[in-house]
């Protein structure tokens, strides 16, 4: 059996498995991410399954408009197992979206676009999902496969000059043909190789920074390995995961799929109705509602393009929508929009939906808008010279315990922000949810302090700050070490400026004690409240 040294030596030092070891065992993560962070490992079970699905149908598909939909057929009766091949890669593709959409979303709540790099990435991968997934979607030649490749490729036509051109060429003829499934297969067995690839690098590059966490501030003075902490977090959301897809695959095998592609492709005979898959009815929604076709073309591929433009239009000096009320606002709007649009772009062409989907394809636009626009407006509000207004309520205080001492409120939580990423104090973040009369925090009194308490905090490695579960008022103790106290010692010798006028007139001296305007002596460690 190897000794534990050996197999430690193995697995930091060999070429291969330091590689896994860096990004899987001891990769330091932030110790209060949530559930939310799953949906990253979520992406790469759904990509490994649909790569493992699609290479056995790749099997016994028939790349030919008078055999395809016959082969789906095939294999669905024929092939052992095969039923259950083709309902796990159908849902799967589901799923893979559901999670991409939950990805994206708490990327634009808690400002994980601030790594441009890792952000990119991440959006031209989910432009090649998509377009993977249209494809793979012609491959049943039913119905709405072939219609919908033909409404989508027509899009191309709205291009002046050579749209014609470039549709025929896509095409391989003059209207979709034996030439078009073939490249539409071989492209969509390709595509998922380099979505792999790209996904690799995406990795990479968020684990040289580290993973953001709900605070949207630097977590390097609180980190846990990710092995165990993490791998057993995933491995929960993965065998969710699994529950749901063979509880879909096996019970409620065509709940997503379209009536219409039961039926084999007829060129003849127009559905009533085309519409795309569901992952795709926002932006058909947009689409529809403008109704010049090169207008409505360039607002399909805007919906999707704009991602890349938010780190750029970022303007708040708060990273996360954690401590921006506005921001939280718009966010929830947004949400309900991009429902809204899903919901709509399954209706039919025809009024009232054609207006509504009018106001929401604006407001979907207006958001990214917006977005600079309130970063301003939160800026001003937060970061005025004048008093600004905060709710009792939502006080948090940090009582650090020194041994034989009385109990000190340092005013952090919700009160202060620092941008680590620019290694130094940004300003004092202020909560203007619900401004009570008579509470107020004078900024001007409150940075200094605000920098002194970062700065020996920062200091303080063993210090472990939880700020997942904050009530109204929380108590957080740390942990019982010399250097940490010593710390805190020279901090409150630096309060002795503005300790009495804050805690006294601006916050409510009823709530705290004073701390001494010297630094206490060294105590003997006292860990009966431990």
């Amino acid at each position: 059996m190897e000794s534990p040294s050996k197999m430690l030596r193995i697995r930091t030092q060999h070429p291969l498995i330091s590689i896994v070891n860096g990004v899987l065992v001891d990769l330091p993560a932030p110790s209060n991410i949530s559930y939310l962070w799953n949906f990253g490992s979520l992406l790469g079970v759904c990509l490994g399954i649909q790569l493992i699905t699609g290479i056995f149908l790749a099997m016994h598909y028939c790349p030919d408009v008078n055999l395809a939909f016959d082969s789906i057929s095939h294999i669905l009766r024929d092939v052992n197992y095969g039923f259950m091949l083709k309902y796990i890669h159908a849902n799967g593709a589901s799923l893979f979206f559901i999670c991409v959409y939950i990805h994206i979303g708490r990327g634009l709540y808690y400002g994980s676009y601030m790594k441009m790099d890792v952000w990119n990435i991440g959006v031209i991968i989910y432009l090649i999902m998509m377009l993977t997934a249209f494809l793979g979607y012609v491959l049943p030649w039913g119905q709405m496969s072939f219609w919908g490749a033909t409404v989508i490729t027509n899009f191309c036509s709205a291009i002046p000059y050579v749209g014609t051109d470039i549709v025929q060429w896509i095409w391989g003829g003059f209207s979709l043909s034996n030439a078009t499934l073939n490249r539409f297969y071989s492209l969509h067995y390709l595509f998922p190789f380099l979505i792999t690839g790209l996904a690799v690098l995406h990795i990479i590059s968020l684990h040289t920074d580290g993973s953001n966490n709900p605070l949207g501030i630097s977590s390097n003075i609180d980190k846990v390995t990710f092995h165990v902490y993490y791998t057993y977090k995933d491995l929960f959301g993965i065998l969710v995961l699994g529950v749901i897809l063979v509880i879909m695959s096996y019970f409620m095998p065509n709940a997503l799929g379209d009536p219409e592609n039961f039926i084999q492709a007829n060129p003849l005979v127009t559905p009533v109705h085309i519409q795309p898959e569901w992952y795709f009815l926002f932006a058909y929604a947009i689409l529809r509602a403008v109704p010049n076709k090169l207008g409505g073309v360039l607002a399909l591929v805007a919906s999707i393009l704009v991602l890349f433009l938010l780190p750029l239009i970022h303007t708040s000096k708060l990273r996360a929508l954690t401590f921006r009320p506005l921001g939280k606002i718009a966010f929830w709007f947004l949400i309900a929009d991009f429902i809204l649009l899903t919901w709509l772009g399954a209706n039919p062409v025809e009024e009232p939906y054609v207006m509504i989907g009018q106001f929401a394809s604006v407001f979907y636009f207006s958001y990214f808008v917006l977005v600079p626009i309130l970063g301003w407006v939160e800026n001003y509000l937060i970061y005025s010279k004048q008093p600004l207004h905060i709710n009792r309520n939502y006080l948090v205080a940090l009582f650090v315990m020194v041994p034989n001492l009385p109990f000190y409120a340092v005013p952090v939580g919700g009160f202060i922000e620092a941008s680590w990423d620019f290694g130094r104090i940004v300003d004092i973040l202020v909560s203007v949810e619900g401004p009570t009369p008579g509470s107020y925090i004078d900024q001007d009194l409150l940075y200094d302090s605000g920098s002194n308490i970062i700065g020996a905090l920062h200091q303080a490695s063993t210090l472990y700050l939880s700020m997942e579960r904050l009530t109204d008022l929380t108590v957080i103790g740390v942990n019982h070490d010399d250097y940490l106290f010593d710390s805190l010692g020279r901090y409150l010798a630096c309060m002795d400026i503005a300790t009495s006028d804050w805690m006294d007139n601006y916050v409510g001296g009823d709530m705290y004690i004073d701390p001494p305007t010297t630094p206490p002596a060294p105590q003997p460690m006292d860990t009966s409240w431990d």
